[in-house]
């Protein structure tokens, strides 16, 4: 999946001249107000929107199953007390990253993990967030 995007990139680049950062910052993060900001953007998809570039209804077909019955490079799981979380990683060699957010009040986590075999750490650190988040 990580390759996908740095190819993506790539054709930016060569279409645009532009490089991919640069063109990202000035057709995407610039727009929505985010300078370069992950949680931003992380609240941007927890809000469903609120920015001059994509509708609700865009985010809401982002935000489903409709995609081979995966959603558009987000999914969604259960935490153990029922709450639905949207969630995206990615990993190269040494590194493993995460973002999510619950549906029910847009509260979002960002990780960064070291490591190529991280198991469930994962997974118990978000089910533990979300669960404790009112007391962090």
């Amino acid at each position: 999946c990580n390759v996908a995007y740095g190819l993506l990139g790539h054709l930016v680049e060569c279409l645009t001249g532009t490089r991919f950062t640069d063109y990202c910052a000035d057709h995407f993060f610039m727009p929505l107000g985010m300078v370069e900001e992950l949680s931003l953007f992380l609240g941007t998809y927890a809000n469903r929107g609120g920015n001059p570039l994509l509708k609700v209804s865009t985010f809401n077909l982002m935000l489903s199953e409709v995609h081979d019955g995966r959603p558009l490079c987000w999914y969604n799981y259960i935490l153990e007390n029922g709450d639905v979380v949207w969630g995206q990683g990615g990993s190269d060699p040494g590194v493993r990253t995460h973002m999510s957010f619950r549906e029910k009040d847009g509260t979002g986590a960002i990780l960064y993990l070291n490591g190529d075999d991280v198991g469930d750490s994962r997974e118990l650190i978000i089910e533990s967030l979300y669960c404790n988040a009112a007391t962090l």
